[in-house]
């Protein structure tokens, strides 16, 4: 505590005075006539000592009243946030953060956490004069948006123009840029945080240890910090993911899509629709009930019905967080296969030209390009989407790259090793391709086989797979490649000794499908297995399905697009989720369109020479989610020094701030005990006058 007035505190002596009197008067005796003593005997012992303490009561009250009246003279104050000796304005710098990421659109009592803030900085400004040095930054892209006169009336305009901004807001991050730059000559800085603190915190300091010199205990920065916060969420449920759990996709093939709904809210929520859209057209609906803080996951079946890049999204209601009731995903459904087979001869590859013949059935799904040769020179696969090698032995350096060239765009390669493999086990192939090392044949003799067994039963190819019992369609292995599988596979059929017999690892980009046994009758029995045909199916539309351009991006990140050779001409143009267009010009040296502008949440359509070429979608990050909040005692744990103060939403925020700042005043309260001791010392003394 300090005083304002400290002189008046002298006339704490004048409090003496009422006990200089009491005894004064103890010295005084008045004589009085009395007609008998009997009245004086009267008088208990008891009685005159209670009149003797209540008489030191009220010298003890008026003694009070003095103190308590200079007290308030004296103007006491509780020692602010601001030193004492910074007696103007003008020697302070105010720095204003407002925080313009996506969770401050949430609202509560029906307005938006971002219009609650706009008004917070204007408050802000009042209580300072025209001659600080004030500024005011948006946090999402980090921006400044004012600088100059805290009462000027441009500051409300370019606040006005300040939207909420979907990425990530970084704020301890973009705070510590901002600061270190500041050529802050004012010996009082002030530093105004308006935020709902998200847990992203906790990853900046993790990531960028040390984040920052403001949150260190130094002395060199001097900047002071007003954290502000805000109300908390109460009406929300939040759609948190989508999973397209069906790997294999076709027009008539039922799709599964799992998705997961959170109730962030403190209130139950009840009978809420829960919907998938494909293309627009609604396909399914769950009707759930959540209690607070409860997350539910829904798997919904529908049929594509086409072919195609294929757009689609999820939706509830809406309630105070708007960002995430809508939450949208891409997948595609190919249209047209284009496979090439490398083999040796046409005697070798005709059970697997067999094969594929009865999964196109003269539909023209599957676009096969057959090449006889035992040592090709060249590959030319521009325009493949699979790969198959059929025991392929030396391969040529040049093939080698143009392999790898195919990978490092995504491609997929199934590839049957054989009795090829052996005799050029030592072959630099497997080392630039990164394949499975080459032991020996292992074969057994007379009626002898090795049984064939599911290694994964949830993998992408055999997950639902339309077989009464797949038991009686594994094949029999009589004679097959025993190998080193790479460090990273996953086995996908195996052999009863426990070696694989198919098995999926990926290599540069790209994925391999690796049969360890040919397609021939004297090595198994899979060509006559009706698992074959529909093996070869899933695994060629796994492998011709490009998800790299699918995959969504958090929104405000850029978001990359691989074309081919002969796509780098044509003309290019994104389409935003609010249906505007921007032309895209590619890169020439990486093959890829770059797409900067994903702020908008949704999807994004690219359109090559205005027809549908692929799509995308953008996610909120998972701090934006209002229930992803730093408590009070984590956001100031953060800082190791006490040069910060914590200022609760309310609605006074301007007179809790000079509070804070300037220390409040006591002199009310000492003029009310100052009366209350004066209304005690009142009854006390008119109790004596009567007695």
């Amino acid at each position: 505590m300090m005083f304002l007035a400290p002189t008046m505190l002298w006339g704490l002596f004048a409090a003496v005075i009422p006990i200089i009197i009491h005894l004064y008067s103890l010295r005084q005796t008045k004589e009085m006539d009395f007609s008998s003593l009997r009245f004086i005997r009267e008088l208990e012992y008891e009685t005159i000592r209670r009149l003797k303490i209540r008489q030191w009561l009220l010298v003890i009250l008026r003694m009070l009243i003095i103190i308590c009246l200079i007290m308030m003279l004296s103007r006491p104050v509780i020692k602010g946030f601001i030193p004492s000796w910074i007696t103007s304005e003008k020697e302070s710098r105010v720095v204003i953060f407002l925080d313009n990421s996506a969770s401050m659109t949430m609202k509560v009592d029906g307005t938006s956490l971002l219009k609650t803030a706009k008004s917070l900085v204007l408050d802000i400004a009042d209580i300072y004069d025209e001659s600080t040095s004030f500024y005011c930054y948006q946090t999402n892209p980090l921006k400044q948006i004012y600088k100059g006169n805290p009462r000027d009336q441009s500051l409300e305009t370019s606040l006005e123009k300040v939207n909420y901004h979907s990425s990530e807001d970084h704020l301890f991050l973009k705070v510590d840029s901002v600061l270190y730059s500041q050529d802050a000559f004012e010996p009082n800085k002030e530093c105004f945080i308006i935020s709902d603190f998200s847990k992203q915190i906790y990853r900046d300091m993790k990531d960028y240890s040390p984040i920052s010199n403001f949150l260190s205990d130094t002395e060199e920065t001097g900047w002071r910090f007003y954290l502000i916060g805000q109300k908390e969420l109460s009406n929300n449920l939040s759609l948190r993911g989508i999973n397209i759990l069906s790997q294999i996709r076709l027009p008539n093939s039922l799709l599964k899509i799992e998705t997961e709904v959170k109730n962030d809210g403190t209130k139950d929520k009840r009978n809420i629709p829960v919907e998938l859209y494909i293309n627009n057209d609604r396909l399914g609906q769950v009707v759930a009930s959540f209690n607070k803080f409860q997350s539910k996951e829904f798997v919904y079946q529908a049929y594509p019905g086409l072919s195609g890049n294929i757009q689609g999204h999820l939706e509830i209601p809406e309630d105070d967080f708007v960002l995430d009731n809508y939450l949208s995903f891409d997948f595609t459904v190919p249209e047209q296969i284009n496979c090439t087979v490398i083999g040796s001869s046409s005697e070798e590859i005709f059970l697997l030209e067999t094969a594929l013949s009865a999964i196109d059935n003269q539909s023209g799904f599957l676009n096969i390009d057959v090449k006889i040769d035992t040592e090709p020179n060249r590959l030319l696969l521009d325009y493949t989407d699979v790969l198959i090698l059929y025991n392929p032995g030396a391969l040529q350096p040049s093939v080698i790259e143009d392999i790898q060239m195919f990978l490092n765009d995504g491609g997929g390669v199934i590839w049957f090793t054989g009795n090829r493999a052996i005799s050029h086990k030592d072959n630099f192939a497997i080392d630039a391709l990164r394949l499975p090392r080459v032991k020996e044949i292992k074969a057994l003799s007379g009626e002898a086989f090795y049984s064939v067994s599911v290694a994964q039963d949830d993998h992408p190819i055999l997950y639902d797979l339309k077989l009464r019992h797949i038991d009686n369609e594994l094949p029999q292995i009589y004679k097959y490649i025993d190998i080193i599988p790479p460090k990273k596979y996953i086995p996908v059929l195996k052999m009863n000794n426990g070696d694989p017999f198919l098995l999926e690892f990926h290599s540069m980009g790209g994925t391999f499908f690796y049969f360890t046994s040919l397609m021939n009758l004297n090595w198994n029995d899979f060509p006559v297995k009706g698992l074959a045909v529909s093996l070869l199916h899933r695994v060629l539309l796994y492998l011709a399905t490009d998800e790299n351009n699918l995959k969504p991006v958090l929104a405000g990140e850029v978001k990359t697009i691989d074309i081919q050779d002969n796509e780098l001409n044509s003309e290019w143009v994104v389409r935003t989720p609010s249906g505007m267009d921007f032309q895209l010009v590619p890169d020439y040296h990486t093959k890829q369109l770059k797409i900067s502008h994903t702020e908008e949440l949704g999807s994004y359509s690219i359109l090559k020479n205005l027809t549908p070429y692929t799509s995308f979608s953008t996610r909120l990050s998972e701090f934006e989610y209002p229930s992803q909040r730093l408590e009070k005692d984590e956001v100031l744990n953060t800082f190791s020094h006490n040069r910060v103060r914590w200022i609760p939403p309310q609605n006074d925020l301007k007179n809790h701030l000079k509070s804070v700042r300037y220390g409040s005043s006591l002199w009310r309260g000492f003029l009310i005990c100052a009366i209350l001791f004066f209304l005690i010392e009142t009854i006390l003394g008119i109790s004596k006058s009567k007695h």
